[in-house]
């Protein structure tokens, strides 16, 4: 289990008022840990769930939350879940790595299925070659499916197509032994009216 405090959205703005926002920011990860710490499925701490880390003047409130969470907890990791991948230029404060990307599913739509897993090859060696011993897992992945649409063809939004793209992140992830785990962000969705559908764009 992965326990969070406060995310997304986050803002450079919010991580560097230490007036306001990061010392309730730091009373809240106190409450939860001590809340939690005999929770026995809890393997990390998580705060700021894709937050502004490309920017270096987020930083020290990462590291703020990285050593408050290792004083109350050494014996559980904790991270962020980042959508910034290797542009994170705070990954250096981080004790477990954990990214969020979805290939073949938002910003890289026109890449094959069957490319996913040289793109988690690719991600993952350059997060072992900067970051040495550090562990590394995704937190996030997948791919979208409207249920009970169904299609001859795996177009954009049938569950045959986010089962193809989920069999190729699963894969990919099983066969690196530099990665140490995943997450995939689809796992528990559920049916919900037909509204919730709306804003997904087109499915063909």
């Amino acid at each position: 289990m992965w326990e969070e405090t406060l995310g997304p959205n986050t803002k450079v703005q919010n991580l560097t008022d230490w007036t306001h926002f990061m010392r309730f920011q730091m009373q809240q990860l106190d409450e939860m840990i001590l809340q939690s710490l005999n929770h026995p499925s809890i393997m990390t701490w998580g705060f700021f769930n894709e937050g502004p880390t490309q920017h270096p003047a987020a930083c020290p409130a990462y590291a703020a939350c990285v050593q408050r969470a290792k004083a109350l907890d050494p014996t559980r990791f904790s991270t962020w879940a980042s959508n910034r991948l290797m542009s994170d230029t705070c990954l250096g404060h981080a004790p477990l790595i954990s990214f969020n990307s979805y290939p073949a599913w938002y910003d890289s739509l026109p890449m094959p299925i069957s490319d996913i897993p040289a793109y988690w090859e690719r991600l993952v060696q350059r997060v072992d070659t900067k970051y040495p011993g550090v562990p590394y897992i995704t937190s996030e992945t997948g791919a979208g499916g409207i249920m009970e649409w169904s299609n001859a063809t795996d177009v954009r939004w049938s569950p045959k197509r986010q089962a193809e793209v989920l069999a190729g992140d699963v894969d990919a992830m099983l066969g690196n032994a530099r990665v140490s785990g995943l997450s995939l962000w689809h796992f528990f969705d559920f049916k919900a009216n037909d509204r919730d559908t709306s804003g997904c764009g087109p499915c063909a």
